[in-house]
């Protein structure tokens, strides 16, 4: 096929293909929104846990609120123009061939012959050919720049909200970063608390134990004192002796004095 403008046929071709191009071209933008789900999804994760801890605690730091700040206005951003991408809007698309080879074929026939009656049939064929043709390349020519207009909005929409998304990754991963370095204070601070207490649990355990086991060899002093009374024997230089305590299903225990 010679590249002629001139050449109605080369016209028709070259329309017929650029058409198909931002068919495609828009197809792949909006298949690249899985993209924009990803940054999302992974931004979702922390957002309501980190929220929280900057805004539902008492200890608020302004500089990290600050941070979320922008991060809300850079995601926000990114959302409106996403948004915006998803929104359906008219492409346009080819009407059916039969339009021109019947309908608009026989109304250019009934104006040519009432304009001129004596025109052969070669010459009338000839002439709605070329006025088919013209009709069909403007509805190329509308389809095509409705097409493109198309594409390169929602290219732009796609860019600015992928790009928005992305900057605000940056302050929300400060934020996350304060978040996770807090808890994980939070987490030594209690594992502390329960450290001191089992500490202080055990101490008073031992404490009261001596005591209880001072007050029964006290007791049992004074009671053997009390109560030992042999014949010829200094009753007070007596050394106390214990019987072996031995617990069903255990190892002997012995006395103190063992």
């Amino acid at each position: 096929m010679p590249y002629s403008f001139y050449d109605l046929d080369y016209i028709i071709d070259v329309n017929e293909r650029r058409i198909d191009q931002y068919l495609s071209a828009y197809q792949k933008v909006l298949a690249r929104f899985t993209n924009l789900i990803l940054i999302y999804s992974a931004l979702m994760i922390f957002l309501i846990p980190v929220f929280e801890q900057l805004f539902l605690t008492n200890d608020k730091k302004y500089w990290l609120c600050c941070c979320f700040g922008l991060f809300s206005v850079l995601f926000g951003t990114s959302l409106f123009f996403t948004v915006r991408l998803i929104i359906p809007v008219q492409v346009y698309f080819l009407r059916t061939p039969n339009a021109y080879y019947e309908n608009f074929r026989l109304r250019y026939e009934r104006n040519l012959l009432h304009k001129n009656p004596t025109l052969s049939k070669p010459e009338l064929e000839s002439k709605v050919a070329q006025l088919l043709k013209a009709s069909y390349i403007n509805e190329l020519e509308r389809t095509l720049n409705n097409n493109e207009s198309v594409f390169i909005r929602k290219s732009s929409f796609y860019y600015h909200a992928l790009r928005f998304g992305l900057l605000s990754v940056l302050p929300f991963l400060i934020c996350l970063s304060a978040y996770l370095l807090q808890k994980q204070e939070n987490i030594h601070k209690i594992e502390i608390y329960n450290i001191e207490k089992i500490i202080k649990l055990l101490k008073m355990h031992s404490m009261s134990k001596d005591k209880n086991d001072s007050s029964s060899t006290n007791s049992q002093d004074t009671v053997n004192g009390i109560t030992t009374n042999l014949p010829g024997v200094d009753n007070s230089l007596v050394i106390p002796s214990y019987p072996y305590m031995i617990k069903e299903g255990s190892l002997i225990i012995k006395g103190k004095n063992q």
